[in-house]
């Protein structure tokens, strides 16, 4: 192995942000712009990386939050996405082209991502439940119970560490409850 190659992959998403920041360090010697330096995340896997990526480089941290707009046949490639924040969705633009689609075509995808409050209030939303969260290991009747009790539309899945998982919504709780009551009804009185 060559100086500065890595085997891949990474044990884990802490040693890979480890690795990035002690790299980034001498980027961050050569300019005089380290004290304006920040880095951000993108929450999951990204959240992890960039934690250790600060810590490395003593810089403060922050959390973009996005949310992917799929190709509407397959909704979980993602052509684009919507950044909190930002008054317009970014795309994938050879991906766009690959799939014959266009910003236009996909407005109402976009629209459905962003309907209901503005950013800004999500964000502001998120910021008053801070020390709220959910866990991956809540099931769903605490989860709802969470979402009742804080009155928010939106909140963190934090990991054991504090980590940002992501985001999940009310709304796709209560769906997912509402199948999962369907389901057991189904199994109860043997109908399909």
């Amino acid at each position: 192995m060559r100086q500065g190659e890595y085997p891949l992959p990474f044990p884990d998403r802490r040693e890979a942000g480890t690795l990035l920041g002690k790299r980034l360090t001498r980027a961050m010697a050569l300019g005089d712009w380290a004290e304006r330096a920040v880095v951000l995340a993108l929450p999951r896997g990204g959240v992890a990386v960039a934690k250790q990526v600060a810590a490395v480089l003593d810089v403060p941290m922050n959390v973009i939050v996005t949310r992917k707009i799929g190709y509407p046949p397959q909704p979980e490639l993602g052509v684009g996405a919507i950044a909190e924040g930002l008054e317009e969705a970014v795309y994938d633009a050879s991906l766009l082209a690959r799939l014959s689609l266009t910003p236009a075509g996909l407005a109402p995808v976009v629209a459905a991502h962003m309907e209901g409050h503005a950013a800004e209030e999500r964000i502001a939303a998120l910021a008053e439940a801070r020390g709220v969260g959910l866990s991956p290991q809540m099931n769903i009747t605490e989860a709802m119970q969470i979402f009742d009790a804080t009155q928010n539309e939106e909140l963190a899945v934090i990991d054991e560490a504090g980590g940002v998982l992501g985001l999940l919504a009310e709304v796709y709780v209560a769906r997912r409850y509402a199948r999962e009551l369907e389901r057991a009804q189904e199994d109860l009185f043997g109908e399909t």
